[in-house]
């Protein structure tokens, strides 16, 4: 078996296959990037998204990238699912740790608020990703390892995808 990273963008669907699949494991970056005040708020993960009761972990966002980098090469899940942040590809380029952007296509982002609702993301949370939309999409356009997922697609179909794909079925997900 050989691990593959996965960069998510926020609503893909990390949180869901990090729970359902074993060979899947969801490397949340809250986890390493802050240190939260409030026990209750650190168990929930959406909760945690844009609580003000943290501080900032000193190692952040190192340690994230040795997690990363030590589940890679301990090549024990086929996916590691990896937070969308340019500081983060930055730092997966540097160390030279293959990866995969897993990203809506530009034109839903009404899709992926609704998304955020139904997750109970904070309207701060909500208002700043939908901010941010534009520039991301952007930002994600100037890689070539993109998947750019469909209207009513998730990480999921990326993954049914990658598995097709290895074992040579020659199905072919355009992009956009």
């Amino acid at each position: 078996m050989k691990t593959k990273i996965v960069v998510g963008y926020p609503g893909v669907g990390k949180t869901y296959l990090g729970k359902t699949f074993s060979d899947v494991v969801d490397i949340d970056s809250s986890d390493y990037h802050w240190i939260y005040d409030n026990p209750e708020v650190a168990r929930d993960l959406e909760k945690r998204k844009d609580c003000m009761e943290k501080s900032l972990n000193d190692s952040w966002p190192y340690n994230y990238i040795e997690a990363i980098s030590d589940l890679y090469h301990q090549d024990e899940f086929s996916y590691i699912l990896v937070v969308f942040k340019t500081e983060i590809l930055s730092l997966l380029s540097d160390c030279q740790l293959p990866f995969t952007i897993v990203a809506p296509r530009r034109d839903l982002k009404e899709e992926y608020r609704k998304r955020y609702v139904e997750r109970n993301n904070t309207d701060k949370y909500i208002s700043r990703m939908l901010s941010e939309w534009d520039r991301d999409m952007e930002y994600i356009e100037n890689f070539s390892n993109v998947y750019y997922l469909d209207s009513c697609e998730h990480l999921s179909d990326f993954i049914a995808f990658s598995c097709a794909e290895e074992m040579g079925q020659g199905y072919c997900k355009k992009k956009v």
